[in-house]
């Protein structure tokens, strides 16, 4: 059975049998929004519009990359710093030119600025004091609880900005750093 046939005497079906589209569309393995695509076509081209149809869009606008299109691109790459989707978007407001992403990432990459590199404008230096205990960071962790143990226990880490040294410390909640008390433990 030829498959225009086929799907002729689907669409046929319910007005000769008296059925519902649901129930032939279940007896015939169909699902309805593909019945009334069939149904469709065919009130539109009779016997042809039963036909595979390709699937391909009717209207591709291929727009080859000229010269001077690749030239306003590079600059808007160079100068603005623009990604692909920013040019995308301002070739189509600007100059009502539709290009896709990857075209113009392709084009970038060929001319090897797919990628920017960063130059770092100023240097980083190093902040430290000058004298033992100017500056202490302190950092704590927990609350940590201890088999057996319902009490608070912290783990807390001092460091001395100008010698660097560490200085961990496990304690409850009722221990704390003075200043003196970590000026000693700093010392030792």
């Amino acid at each position: 059975m030829d498959i225009i046939e086929n799907r002729y005497r689907r669409i046929i079906e319910p007005e000769r049998s008296g059925k519902t589209i649901s129930d032939v569309c279940i007896a015939f393995g169909v699902s309805r929004e593909t019945w009334y695509k069939w149904k469709r076509r065919y009130d539109t081209s009779g016997l042809d519009g039963l036909k595979n149809q390709s699937r391909k869009p009717h209207n591709i606008k291929y727009v080859k990359v000229t010269g001077e299109l690749e030239k306003i691109i590079l600059q808007l790459r160079l100068h603005s710093r623009f990604g692909p989707r920013r040019i995308k978007f301002r070739l189509r407001r600007k100059y009502e030119v539709s290009l896709g992403t990857k075209t113009i990432y392709n084009l970038l990459k060929k001319h090897k600025l797919n990628v920017l590199f960063v130059k770092l404008k100023r240097k980083y230096k190093r902040f430290e004091m000058k004298h033992l205990n100017e500056l202490v960071q302190m950092d704590t962790k927990g609350p940590f609880y201890l088999k057996g143990s319902r009490s608070k226990h912290y783990f807390i880490h001092a460091i001395d900005d100008c010698s660097r040294k560490v200085v961990s410390k496990w304690c409850n909640t009722h221990c704390r750093f003075s200043k003196n008390g970590l000026n000693s433990i700093i010392n030792q």
